[in-house]
């Protein structure tokens, strides 16, 4: 049986997604407090919120980058590309990434191949 790493996409995309709602809400919430209501102004307030959201924005903002390096070769994999659905055997007709589903089956991959080592990194 052969064995394949994982490269955790979707975990880190769905962090991802997690990670940019709170930051909306709390960006929110910042600013209904500082406008809407007769709160005392704190500026310890204002600079720990912002480097809260610029941490948040700073941790997602990786997640989003079209090249992930190979768990064997280290080298760099395009993850963002026009790609071929191994169930319905359809091109996407547009860049997506590799761990979201087909447009046409709905349907996720469960591995890609490093073009480089040719090793199958399961998704």
């Amino acid at each position: 049986m052969k064995q394949t790493r994982s490269l955790n996409l979707r975990k880190k995309y769905l962090i991802s997604k997690i990670l940019m709602i709170l930051s909306i809400f709390i960006f929110s919430c910042y600013f209904y407090i500082i406008f809407f209501t007769d709160a005392p102004y704190s500026p310890s307030l204002n600079l720990a919120t912002f480097l809260i959201l610029l941490f948040i924005i700073l941790y997602v903002s990786p997640t989003y980058k079209k090249y992930f390096p190979c768990p064997y070769c280290d080298k760099s994999i395009l993850i963002k590309e026009n790609w071929q659905c191994e169930y319905c055997n359809k091109f996407q007709n547009k860049n997506r990434f590799i761990y979201q589903e087909c447009i046409h089956c709905h349907r996720q991959l469960k591995s890609v191949f490093c073009e480089h080592c040719h090793q199958e990194i399961s998704l």
